[in-house]
């Protein structure tokens, strides 16, 4: 390889796999917001690419920034720029790496390239007769490499767990060129240390995730859901737990938005519709679901949420009355984030919290960003199944470009986030740390736990060449 970075790498992909020329997309962040810079974008064919492309990098000290859909929130996809001094980096885009290779019902698996889009595989399986739990707003663009190197949650967590939970098995190509294939369809297979779980949540630093083999399961032939209304914090916590008791394995989501974001996506979401008449300050989406059709789960739904509302848990509610109707109700809390951003530039807080502390969390971290910023208003809608609050921030009226908003954005992250680590929360449930919260967790986190990573880092790559600043700083 004694050509330059450039030339090496457009023989080896051609034209349509090294690209030079306006590359914005795949160097700033959806929101416009974190921006970086490249040398160029590789989009690798195969494995064999990815592995030519990580040897090249290291021959030429290049750094590699792993990247699928780039739908993240915290900068973990866009490349390190080199205004500081810092090495340069190229994009390795895994978008060309799409096949979904099998489908099994008698394994209750699949097999696919790191680049398939998460509704695309959605798609493929549900033809088959079965499901893959993992949803966000994101799925028509987030790739599955992507969401396992961030180790997504999504809407359906605590029902299935997190992305890690639905991995069976790992495809890896490692800094060096080498390749780790613990592609298995297993659930049991307890042989060492559980490298999947290493790989999954690591954001690229350790390795360039380029197929999986995930866990299905069977495809819901019934499914219900409801919209309510809730009066206050506590009351919506006290509602979670007797739905959970009530539904039993039968409840797949329980997510919630505020008013607030109730009033944003009618502004400025077209067809967001208000499921009923009155205002209030929680709204509760509830689904259940279940593989057999001799369920009669409308009757469960609707004689829990009588229970719930002749014990005071809610104000009012709407149970769907067809399909599309229940696609209205998810409309409105998965499109929050977009709701959010045709709002305005804007701040995202990503915590998780002991369910039970909701209520005092909302609260005390309003409080905290109005005595820093007085007229911040405030978006909370998350996850209430696993007490995961996506915390957003729209300026205060009159702050059009968000110039103050911006101005206090270290400040504001770190009072949010005291707030949470003082519960018995996290700074970052879902979104992972990318670069925008690697120094953050230095100061949150203990010496230990962040020493580790670092040996982990050092020791797996050790020119530290793989997306470097994200996770571990320096």
């Amino acid at each position: 390889m004694t050509q330059n970075i450039h030339e090496t790498l457009e023989t080896r992909l051609g034209e349509k796999g090294w690209l030079t020329g306006d590359i914005t997309q795949y160097t700033q962040d959806w929101m416009g917001e974190l921006r970086g810079d490249a040398l160029g974008v590789a989009l690798p064919a195969n494995k064999d690419d990815v592995s030519f492309i990580l040897r090249a990098a290291r021959e030429h000290n290049v750094s590699v920034t792993p990247q699928g859909g780039n739908t993240g929130l915290v900068g973990g996809s866009i490349p390190q720029s080199d205004g500081a001094g810092n090495r340069r980096a190229i994009v390795l885009n895994l978008s060309r790496m799409n096949a979904i290779h099998e489908v099994s019902a008698r394994q209750f698996s699949a097999r696919v390239d790191a680049g398939v889009i998460l509704s695309d595989l959605h798609g493929a399986v549900e033809a088959e007769g079965m499901q893959f739990p993992l949803s966000l707003g994101a799925k028509g663009s987030a790739q599955i490499g992507g969401l396992i190197s961030t180790n997504a949650g999504g809407t359906h967590a605590f029902r299935y767990g997190m992305m890690q939970d639905l991995v069976l098995g790992l495809e890896v190509v490692l800094p060096d060129g080498s390749f780790w294939d613990g592609n298995r369809s297993l659930i049991k297979d307890n042989c060492g240390y559980s490298l999947r779980r290493l790989f999954g949540g690591a954001e690229g630093t350790l390795g360039v995730i380029t197929g999986a083999t995930l866990k299905l399961f069977p495809g819901l032939r019934a499914v219900e859901a409801a919209f309510l209304g809730v009066s206050d914090g506590d009351k919506l916590v006290r509602l979670g737990s007797f739905l959970r008791r009530e539904l039993g394995d039968f409840l797949t989501a329980m997510e919630f938005i505020g008013e607030f974001g109730y009033e944003m996506a009618q502004r400025n979401l077209p067809n967001a519709a208000r499921p009923f008449a009155g205002t209030y300050p929680w709204q509760l989406l509830v689904e259940v679901g279940a593989s057999s059709g001799r369920m009669d789960l409308r009757a469960l739904l609707e004689a829990t949420l009588e229970g719930a509302l002749s014990e005071g848990l809610i104000e009012d509610g709407v149970v769907a009355q067809s399909g599309p109707q229940r696609e209205s109700f998810w409309y409105l809390r998965e499109e929050q984030a977009e709701a959010q951003r045709l709002e305005g530039r804007s701040l995202h807080n990503d915590v998780a919290i002991p369910v039970g502390a909701f209520s005092e969390f909302v609260g005390e971290a309003t409080r905290v960003c109005g005595e820093i910023l007085p007229g911040v208003r405030v978006n909370a809608f998350g996850h209430l199944g696993d007490g995961n609050v996506h915390f957003g921030l729209c300026p205060p009226a009159g702050d059009g470009d968000g110039e103050m908003l911006f101005g206090k954005s270290g400040e504001l992250a770190e009072g949010i986030y005291g707030v949470a680590v003082g519960l018995g929360g996290t700074f970052s449930a879902e979104h992972g740390l990318g670069r925008s919260k690697a120094g953050l967790a230095d100061k949150l986190r203990g010496g230990g736990e962040r020493g580790l990573m670092r040996t982990l880092k050092g020791a797996i790559d050790p020119d530290g060449l793989m997306n470097p600043g994200v996770i571990v700083a320096g």
